[in-house]
């Protein structure tokens, strides 16, 4: 039964693909001349993998939790935490070698990672509670904490866009495409300053 349970899902994953694949139509590739299917293809393979390579390895660790028959809420928080722990750090410390930057990247995340789930461990086996109780509240503090500095972020970029819209003159406030432009380069100067990174994906509602 187990078994059926099992191919049912491929099967289902199988037609699902079958199903995109026959209503996304083809389009004609410049390079090559040849029809290409909007959905199979050598690009939305790869960039599926890559989108979804990241949940690939917080599901490993959730596998080894599950069945051993707990239960880890936190994992999403963690992973932000350590990514943003990361950041921070790189930006920090300032330019180095490529090799010295992949290998201090990896053993911050790698250590974040460590120390919360140590953290969880701990408590999970010191406290007489449930782990699913525990995790959820770990869940919501170290997203927390990831949210700090991006929210700081947030609110300094709200001012920017608001200076921009300010110091823009008439005939720039009219011209939607002015205008933007001018917010898209103040934003993109404030962001690398921070960050040191680019490009800043920022999705902005603008209310006039």
């Amino acid at each position: 039964m187990s078994y059926l349970q099992q191919s049912g899902l491929v099967v289902a994953i199988v037609l699902l693909g079958a199903v995109l694949t026959i209503a996304a139509g083809s389009h004609v590739d410049r390079s090559t001349g040849a029809a290409v299917n909007n959905f199979l293809n050598a690009y939305t393979i790869v960039q599926t993998a890559t989108d979804a390579s990241f949940f690939a390895v917080m599901a490993i660790g959730a596998t080894m939790v599950i069945v051993s028959g707990g239960i880890d809420l936190s994992i999403g928080s963690i992973y932000a935490l350590a990514a943003v722990a990361m950041a921070l750090a790189l930006r920090a410390i300032g330019p180095l070698g490529a090799g010295v930057t992949v290998a201090l990247a990896t053993t911050i995340c790698l250590g974040i990672g460590l120390l919360c789930g140590a953290l969880n461990g701990l408590m999970v086996i010191g406290l007489p509670v449930h782990p699913f109780i525990v995790t959820l509240g770990t869940m919501w503090i170290f997203r927390g904490v990831a949210f700090v500095e991006e929210e700081r972020l947030l609110a300094e970029s709200k001012q920017i866009l608001a200076e921009t819209i300010e110091n823009a003159s008439v005939e720039e406030r009219g011209d939607w495409t002015v205008i933007k432009e001018k917010i898209r380069k103040d934003l993109k100067k404030f962001f690398y300053k921070q960050t040191a990174k680019r490009p800043f994906i920022l999705p902005v509602i603008l209310e006039i």
